[in-house]
């Protein structure tokens, strides 16, 4: 039954990131018809820097918000507190990570070779609001409302399409204007999802929180490790920006073949595991509160179930992509020529089972931030990305954007791989704990009973048990 719970708060949330993943889709297949390939290019260009602001001011509020929420519910309170307090704190990373962007705006553009000054200072608002954003939505989920959470990633996803699609159709007749109005849709989406949650939590049911009123400060401790482990890839993404084009001969075809690869064949290959995000989102919450009430056993099986259900939603879509890429890109991008479609088919094949590693990696990562662990997720990231910066700079220049993919595969694999590796050894070494602890409780429970010491810890909790046991026995008698 508990398991049964978990999975419909993560059914509610991987069914928003479906309709929002498909909606997304669908998008993407007019935007690949309105716009011109350069435009494309350009505008897939500018989420990296886009991403790694966003992430740097904005990544720790989610995850934290809804691990504190959660463990303050479980313990009898609202969380209304850290609430307000992660508020404070990420609107103004957020207003001080907006500012850097759109001053240092030429900047970025010249480091990618390309003219972004424009599209960066366009979404600068975008990273005030996306902080905003993140920690109410992570307050809903550490508050188990997963429908009001996926909700509005689907009201924003379904704004963001609509008016992009309109916008672009207003500046079609430019690249470069096309793909600025493009982004700009990004602000205005999210100011519409932020007013969304805003109405939502007006009408929550108020609980009494007998906590004192808290300072942003307290948030640190667990916004530090979320945030170091989530800026990893976005700082990946963010070099690859500039390394790859570079490493592929720079030009309009190295702007075409960066965008076939990241916003082409991986945004499919990460497709898949957005089913499987709403075990990533539930699982947060529901550790947290198991680990707050000291179940620490259980909360590391049930991690290991999240994941086990995460890789059976993911696997049949890797084989779909595997084995119909080629009519999926038809689908998807018709615009393309022949030959470009033929690239995206190929890469399409090297990076469709990437979408296991991805949905492990995410659903893992979340796991050990329920835990408070999320400096293990870190460190396995920065090893992958660290081995992905190696293997572009040998393959690359070899293999083309190709290289690209397999080193992109190479850390994804070796990030869920490390992931895994901790989670298991440390349920192993948690079981066999408790197993000695609850054979030692036994024993010296039986040695109290015959006049022994008072047993520590699990000894204590376990001879205690068996004490009662034995005395409620005899009282029957």
């Amino acid at each position: 039954m508990k398991h049964l719970r978990f999975l419909r708060g993560a059914a509610a949330v991987s069914l928003g990131a479906v309709v929002s993943k498909g909606i997304g889709a669908v998008y993407r297949i007019a935007l690949s018809a309105l716009l011109p390939a350069l435009g494309m290019g350009l505008y897939q260009m500018a989420w990296p820097f886009f991403c790694l602001f966003l992430t740097l001011t904005s990544s720790g509020a989610g995850y934290a918000l809804s691990r504190t929420v959660a463990r303050e519910r479980a313990l009898g309170r609202s969380g209304r507190g850290a609430l307000l307090a992660g508020l404070r704190l990420f609107a103004l990373l957020g207003g001080v990570g907006g500012a850097l962007l759109f001053v240092f705006a030429p900047a970025f553009g010249a480091l990618q070779g390309a003219f972004l000054a424009p599209a960066y200072r366009i979404l600068a608002p975008a990273v005030v609001l996306g902080g905003v954003l993140s920690v109410l939505r992570g307050y809903f989920q550490g508050a188990r409302r997963m429908g009001t959470f996926a909700l509005s990633e689907v009201f924003e996803t379904l704004i963001k399409a609509g008016l992009g699609v309109f916008l672009v159709l207003c500046f079609r007749k430019d690249a470069h204007a096309s793909a600025l109005a493009a982004l700009g849709a990004v602000v205005l989406s999210e100011g519409a999802a932020l007013l969304y949650l805003a109405l939502s939590l007006r009408g929550e049911r108020k609980v009494p929180d007998l906590m004192p009123r808290q300072s942003a400060s307290f948030l640190l401790p667990a916004v530090l490790p979320v945030m170091a482990s989530a800026c990893i890839l976005p700082l990946s993404q963010a070099l690859d920006s500039v390394l790859l084009p570079r490493l592929l001969g720079g030009g309009e075809g190295a702007v075409l073949s960066f965008g076939l690869l990241t916003g082409g064949a991986f945004a499919l290959a990460a497709l898949p595991a957005s089913a499987a995000r709403g075990l990533a989102a539930a699982a947060v919450p529901s550790l947290a509160a198991l680990s707050a009430r000291g179940e620490t056993r259980a909360a590391k099986k049930r991690a290991l179930f999240a994941l086990g259900a995460a890789l059976l939603v993911v696997l049949p879509c890797a084989l779909c992509l595997f084995f119909f890429a080629g009519r999926i890109a038809h689908i998807l991008y018709p615009a393309l020529a022949e030959g470009e479609r033929a690239l995206l088919v190929s890469l399409i094949h090297a990076t469709a089972f990437t979408s296991l590693a991805v949905a492990g990696t995410d659903t893992l990562a979340s796991s050990l931030t329920g835990l408070g662990k999320a400096s293990r997720a870190a460190c396995s990231m920065l090893l992958a990305a660290a081995l992905k910066a190696v293997l572009q700079a040998v393959l690359v220049p070899r293999m083309g954007v190709m290289g690209g993919a397999i080193a992109l595969n190479a850390c994804f694999w070796v990030a869920f791989s490390l992931d895994l590796f901790y989670t298991v050894r440390s349920h192993h070494r948690r079981r066999a704990q408790y197993d000695h602890d609850h054979r030692s409780g036994n024993a010296r429970g039986g040695a109290l009973a015959a006049g022994g010491q008072l047993p520590e810890g699990g000894a204590l909790r376990a001879g205690a048990r068996r004490i009662a046991r034995v005395g409620a026995g005899a009282e029957r008698a």
